[in-house]
């Protein structure tokens, strides 16, 4: 089959998509700010950020001689 100038392929996957996909599509969030915002709207009551008590820090010289802190949380 030649169509010249216009010739192309197209891939498409044979797996069925997934119900979180079926609702990006159906709610139409095709940027990633969209699907960003949706969750936000979705999950505004549950807690989001938290902190964690730290249990060690250790200064480790690296052979450029900047000093690499580890933290064990």
């Amino acid at each position: 089959m030649n169509h010249g100038e216009d010739d192309f392929v197209v891939y498409r996957s044979v797996t069925k998509i997934s119900d979180v996909h079926a609702k990006f599509i159906q709610d139409k969030l095709d940027t990633m700010e969209k699907v960003f915002c949706s969750a936000v709207s979705q999950h505004k009551n549950k807690p989001a950020l938290g902190t964690r008590v730290i249990i060690s820090e250790e200064d480790e010289m690296q052979p450029d001689g900047k000093i690499f802190k580890k933290v064990t949380y």
